[in-house]
């Protein structure tokens, strides 16, 4: 979430040495838009998720094993990408 706040911010300041007030109210309102959305997450289901990924870790670190697995999956997916 913290990388798009900072495009936003580099989008607002774009937009207003355009003069422009329709490109700045665009950019204010899904500021504002993801903002609520993301805070609504935040205070109904951190909790879960929070919960969800941390049990996730432990799971993946229980094993070597699994640490390999998911260690080649976050070098080779990039690489996949970049191929197709």
């Amino acid at each position: 979430m913290g990388a798009n706040i900072t495009t936003f911010v580099d989008t607002l300041l774009a937009a207003v040495p355009l003069s422009n007030a329709q490109a700045f109210t665009v950019v204010l309102v899904e500021m504002l838009s993801i903002a609520l959305v993301s805070l609504l997450l935040l205070l109904t289901v951190y909790g879960r998720y929070q919960r969800s990924i941390l049990a996730l870790v432990q799971w993946i670190t229980d094993k070597k094993r699994r640490l390999i697995g998911f260690m080649f999956i976050i070098l080779v997916t990039p690489l996949v990408l970049m191929w197709f």
